[in-house]
């Protein structure tokens, strides 16, 4: 997957292209409906109904963030306990007005939340490639996907799972926004696999307010 910035009508947007080499046009098919179904929350990145096919990619359409997205942010050393707490509101909101839609995002991290204010007064939940509904409140899902470090203990260990797994991500991205390291490290992934499942929660540095 990468992405283009081209110029409409004096707004720059961003063509999202996914090669058809590792995406099967449904899967295609599926994330363009949920871009475009979540659009209208104002912490989700808007997608727009412009969607093609090149000899080697399926593309559609959406809003361009200026800043890049959160993964940037950190490696650049961090944000402000004030930001952070900005981006935690925008993206919990964005969060449950997709469980109210009965879907589960399931890949929450850093590069799948958007910039567009370097204050994070405007920050935004995108990519739902790999999103599930769920076709009733009560419902599981049981596929293992996702990323290691952000993966809930059920994720890990196959057990069924529900959009509680999408808060558990969203917490290791804010301990990882204000500690610079993540949740749970290792050096495998079988390792950090194993310290989500038995570890304790870490606690965040005594300068952090309650």
């Amino acid at each position: 997957m990468h992405l283009h910035k081209i110029w409409v009508n004096g707004n720059q947007l961003a063509l999202k292209c996914i090669h058809k080499e590792t995406t099967k046009k449904k899967d295609f098919f599926k994330e363009l409906h949920y871009n475009y179904y979540l659009s209208p929350h104002p912490n989700i990145v808007n997608s727009f109904d412009v969607a093609f096919d090149t000899a080697t990619s399926y593309v559609f359409t959406q809003e361009l963030a200026p800043e890049g997205d959160l993964s940037g942010f950190v490696k650049k050393g961090g944000i402000s306990e004030m930001k952070t707490k900005r981006i935690a509101q925008q993206i919990g909101f964005a969060l449950e007005f997709m469980h109210s839609k009965d879907l589960v995002h399931r890949d929450i991290r850093l590069e799948n939340i958007f910039v567009f204010d370097r204050e994070m007064a405007r920050v935004k939940l995108g990519d739902f490639g790999i999103s599930k509904i769920l076709m009733g409140t009560t419902d599981m899902a049981s596929t293992f996907v996702g990323t290691p470090y952000y993966m809930s203990p059920e994720v890990i260990k196959h057990d069924k799972y529900n959009d509680k797994s999408d808060i558990w991500s969203l917490g290791c991205i804010l301990y990882e926004i204000c500690t610079l390291k993540h949740a749970f490290d290792g050096q495998s992934l079988m390792a950090v696999m194993y310290k989500i499942v038995t570890g304790d929660i870490p606690e965040l540095p005594q300068m952090y307010s309650p």
